[in-house]
């Protein structure tokens, strides 16, 4: 017997490409799992899979940048703030933060795919009784016309939601005297892609000593 879950909760984070750089995604999160009914005629209660299945992620990889450890020019150092991520390619960056802001993962590239299948295996090592197997699926939100990937950081929360790199996928409408603006939405959409979006009292000299923005 198996249960399906559609879109039972959302996935938002940042993640290191070796081709992009940091990037920003939102994923819609599926879920079936298999096992046998219960003398009560179910397999789990239904009302019991999203806070479980939820509660695993957000303590994991939700709201946190993924670190593809086997990426080239990528190297992971203990500091004060926590841990410290470095690279070299696509272009150097380093990012500095408590370790609740990372999801450290053994691979070369983060693949949604991959990433399912990681937090799958996680899932069925202490499975809800009767269960059997669990499976997600992680796919992009379905959004027409302009849409765009983004990271940023979080710096006023309490405890240890500061993170300093986590990051969206979004849509992004322009209207103008009551009117869509198509055009400008698909030229924005294309400038903010794959930023990182600051405000100005995020900006600071870095001095001689410190990475170059492209």
């Amino acid at each position: 017997m198996t249960l399906f879950v559609n879109n039972l909760t959302h996935l938002d984070v940042s993640l290191w490409c070796p081709h992009r750089g940091l990037i920003g995604a939102s994923w819609h999160v599926g879920v079936e799992l298999d096992g046998q009914l219960g003398e009560d005629g179910m397999l789990f209660d239904f009302g019991q899979v999203k806070p479980w299945v939820k509660s695993h992620l957000d303590s994991g990889p939700d709201h946190t940048l993924l670190v593809p450890l086997e990426a080239p020019g990528l190297s992971v150092h203990d500091c004060s703030e926590g841990i410290c991520i470095r690279t070299t390619t696509p272009y150097p960056m380093e990012v500095r933060g408590p370790r609740q802001a990372f999801t450290l993962l053994p691979w070369k590239e983060v693949t949604p795919q991959r990433l399912a299948d990681h937090y799958s295996t996680v899932l069925s090592r202490r499975p809800p009784p009767r269960v059997e197997a669990i499976r997600l699926e992680l796919h992009d939100e379905a959004i027409e016309d302009a849409a765009f990937t983004y990271s940023h950081g979080l710096k006023h929360h309490e405890g240890n939601c500061q993170r300093i790199a986590h990051g969206h996928r979004s849509r992004l409408r322009i209207w103008a005297q009551g009117s869509r603006q198509p055009e400008l939405e698909s030229a924005w959409a294309e400038r903010l892609h794959d930023r990182y979006l600051v405000t100005e009292d995020d900006i600071a000299d870095a001095g001689p000593q410190g990475l170059e923005a492209s």
